[in-house]
């Protein structure tokens, strides 16, 4: 484990949550702080630790602990990686339908904790959509449950929705119960490279106003994303490089039944046919590919990475990934500032959630921190949205302020919250708001 963390002493890996909550009260009684570790996928969505700690790794409580099959749940270690919890599912036939970047290495409670969400978000919700229970131990050394192993539990506060995106800062998360979904059938996609100067607006109206129901429906932008657009279907055919200002593409996936999938496909073709043209329709493991690349961006990895090359710890990013949500009413007016604020930058856009990640090119002018408060968080408030670093780069210097923005009610809520389960301040101290 090689942590960039000169603060953190010891990293501790309990195999038991009575010896998670040992080691928490233990860090409480020596007035140390208290950094919760998963797959380490997501350590630089936070400030770097400033105070003194521990770190608590889940790696050793990845065990599977029920999965009754029929009844559509499973039991599970938080410290089990995303990728094994598919396989343990696919032996029957089911899955998580939650796109998690680098999923080899990610747990389910670093997800669970972060809330990440990928592109078939727009059709299978998010993972607060999935957890029906939850054991974590709070910054007292408190082992606490919420929901149960059940579908229709309605005992108890719902932990579960509570603990869904909380980075830590309510709890070490040990177990969860989820509920899954059977694989699909059969899948398919759409891809059109977008004309020059087509009205974005116009394209996200009309999908609006289908009667389709997309599992995936992106617009990628940046030379990377063109070249390996270009290349897919092609064997042996290498990603193309091309100049900054490429046309972005838009990413129409399906999946279902035969006919669903199917019907589908044809229905979407006619009715952007007359705006966009006949569209690329990539062979299924094509599809594969491109669904892993959409589901990988936003963890820093570069579109057209084979999966054999994929890395075994962080990727280090020349420039940070920026995270932008608006409502979706808002996402091409969003699309068009970033154009024009960074012609060559790399950027996926989740269209029917309003949700964007961007790589820029270069670093701003006067650096990042003033970047963000001049110019970023003002123009999201403009917008009625928010901004936040999502993936830091090397040597790169944020306050609270530039890394999230102004303070809200929301943060002001949460503070009450983190009184409960964390009255001394140790779990993640100093990370975030």
């Amino acid at each position: 484990m090689n942590l960039p963390w000169p603060n953190i002493r010891e990293v501790y890996s309990p195999d038991t949550v009575d010896a998670v909550a040992q080691a928490i009260r233990a860090a409480d009684a020596d007035n140390l702080a208290v950094y919760p570790l998963g797959g380490e996928t997501a350590l630089a969505d936070a400030l770097v630790p400033r105070v003194a700690g521990v770190g608590i790794s889940t790696k050793k409580l990845a065990a599977v602990v029920d999965y009754p099959a029929r009844d559509l749940t499973i039991t599970v270690g938080a410290g089990i990686t995303i990728s094994e919890l598919l396989d343990v599912l696919a032996t029957e036939g089911q899955t998580l339908p939650v796109d998690i970047s680098l999923p080899h290495l990610a747990t389910l409670g670093g997800a669970i904790a972060t809330n990440t969400a990928g592109p078939r978000r727009v059709l299978y919700g998010t993972l607060r959509d999935y957890v029906i229970g939850i054991e974590a131990v709070d910054g007292a050394g408190r082992i606490y449950h919420g929901g149960g192993r059940v579908v229709k539990n309605v005992a108890g506060y719902d932990f579960c929705r509570l603990l869904v995106g909380s980075v830590g800062l309510l709890g070490i998360i040990t177990q969860v119960t989820l509920k899954v979904q059977p694989l699909p059938q059969a899948s398919g996609a759409c891809l059109w490279k977008l004309p020059p100067g087509v009205d974005l607006a116009a394209i996200f109206n009309l999908l609006h106003a289908s009667p389709t129901r997309p599992a995936v429906l992106d617009v990628v932008g940046g030379n990377a994303w063109s070249g390996f657009l270009q290349s897919l279907g092609h064997a042996g055919h290498s990603v193309a490089t091309t100049s900054a200002g490429e046309e972005p593409w838009l990413i129409c996936g399906f999946e279902g039944t035969i006919p669903e999938v199917n019907w589908q496909l044809t229905t979407i073709t006619q009715q952007l046919y007359e705006l966009l043209g006949a569209p690329h329709t990539p062979e299924k493991e094509s599809w594969v590919r491109c669904l892993h690349a959409l589901r990988d961006f936003a963890g820093g990895i570069s579109p057209g990475m084979a999966p054999g090359n994929l890395p075994t710890d962080l990727p280090m990013l020349t420039q940070p990934i920026l995270k932008f949500c608006v409502r979706p009413s808002q996402a091409a007016e969003l699309v068009r500032w970033i154009q024009g604020v960074d012609p060559a930058a790399h950027w996926q856009l989740h269209a029917a959630n309003g949700i964007l990640y961007v790589r820029f090119s270069a670093l701003p002018s006067g650096g990042w921190s003033k970047w963000l408060l001049q110019q970023g968080h003002p123009h999201l408030g403009q917008l009625g949205g928010r901004l936040r670093v999502w993936r830091w780069s090397p040597g790169m210097e944020l306050t609270q302020a530039s890394a999230w923005g102004p303070r809200g009610d929301g943060q002001l809520i949460e503070g009450r919250m983190r009184a409960q389960f964390d009255p001394r301040g140790r779990l993640n101290s100093g990370r975030f708001w």
